[in-house]
């Protein structure tokens, strides 16, 4: 029996090995071939780059005494008679007048001329500039002056005929605007007070809220007009180099002056009694322990000696932690005691580069956190 039934078997197996093999069935019709593809390439992930780090360096400013001035006013640039005469005219400017800058139905060139002998400074009339622009010497002016300063009641009657002054050859001249704007003065601004006694401010700040609220954009070179701003300097001894109009030029004084005299006011007034006084607190961190030592014990002896005025006895120095706590009565004593901490203890500050100031043009200056060598820089730069 078993042995038919593996004959059967093998029966079936040759029998199926001598089928016809089955053609592949044809591809078909218009379907598009496709060639062998290489195998995908993996992809190279991404490699992220750290950028390198600022290279600080410390730095070691000499001590001035320029930003040591409670009167806060702008610098004309010129030889000694032109500043001299500057001067001279910005205080006549100054004076309130009366009754005589009033003005009903009277000529131009007689209102200038009157202006002459209330200011006692020469004033004359750029003739030229007015008879571009067609305006009459005998032009009529009705207007009244009476109870403010020369400068606002000059400037309320010039404004109706689109006039203005600047100052040339030692004499006040009244011109057109336009002939004032291709003209500007250039005059040099201390820094205010908190600028120029705290390490940390950035002066570029400065600079884009002069640029932003005083004048107009048009009055400025990125919109076109003439004026223009420069930083000369660094730390606390930097000034301002401004080449604007006169109308200008008395805004930005009077917001640097506003807020000179708003650092100050904790300090009280300049002839009030010291003994009514309550000293001022500034705090100043130096993390070397040898320097803040060596401050502490210093420090009094050496402002006093060298204030020629604002000189406090009385100030203390302690150490509290890695800080230095001054208290004095004086806002001189304090900007000179912030200068020569900064100066021994060292402030941080980038590597030099090269930057394009609002206003067009390039400058160089030191970028980044400025502060004292142990803080690691505070927020802002410092030019």
């Amino acid at each position: 029996m078993n042995v038919a039934r593996r004959e059967i078997v093998c029966a079936v197996v040759v029998c199926i090995s001598c089928l016809p093999a089955r053609a592949a069935d044809p591809p078909a019709a218009n379907s598009a071939v496709v060639p062998p593809q290489p195998p995908a390439a993996q992809a190279t992930p991404p490699v992220m780059v750290t950028p390198p780090r600022p290279h600080l360096r410390t730095v070691h400013r000499q001590v001035s005494r320029l930003p040591l001035t409670r009167d806060y006013r702008s610098v004309p640039v010129g030889d000694a008679a032109t500043v001299a005469a500057h001067e001279k005219i910005e205080a006549a400017l100054t004076r309130l007048v009366d009754a005589d800058a009033n003005f009903t139905e009277t000529p131009l060139r007689d209102v200038v001329a009157q202006f002459g002998r209330i200011l006692k400074v020469p004033v004359v009339l750029d003739t030229r500039a007015l008879e571009v622009a067609g305006i009459d010497l005998d032009t009529p002016v009705t207007g009244t002056g009476q109870g403010t300063t020369a400068r606002a009641a000059l400037r309320r009657i010039l404004d109706d005929l689109d006039l203005t002054r600047l100052i040339r050859d030692e004499a006040l001249m009244i011109t057109t605007k336009e002939r004032a704007g291709d003209n500007p003065d250039l005059r040099l601004y201390p820094l205010p007070w908190g600028y120029s006694t705290q390490g940390g401010n950035d002066v570029r700040v400065l600079v884009d809220l002069i640029q932003n609220s005083v004048g107009g954009l048009d009055a400025w070179a990125d919109g076109g007009g003439n004026g223009a701003i420069r930083i000369i300097g660094d730390g606390g001894a930097a000034v301002l180099v401004v080449s604007q109009t006169a109308d200008v030029h008395d805004e930005i004084e009077g917001l640097l002056r506003s807020l000179h005299e708003r650092d100050l006011a904790e300090f009280g007034g300049l002839h009030d009694i010291p003994a009514a006084k309550t000293p001022v607190l500034r705090l100043h961190h130096v993390a070397d322990e040898a320097v803040r030592r060596d401050l502490a014990t210093k420090l009094v002896d050496l402002c006093n000696s060298s204030l020629p005025h604002g000189t406090d006895p009385q100030a203390k120095v302690t150490v509290v932690g890695e800080c230095l706590a001054v208290q004095a009565l004086t806002p001189e004593f304090h900007a000179l005691a912030g200068q020569l901490i900064r100066a021994v203890a060292g402030e941080h500050g980038h590597d030099l580069e090269w930057s394009v100031y609002p206003g067009g043009g390039a400058a160089a200056g030191v970028h980044g956190g400025m502060g004292n060598a142990a803080d690691g820089g505070a927020a802002g730069g410092v030019f």
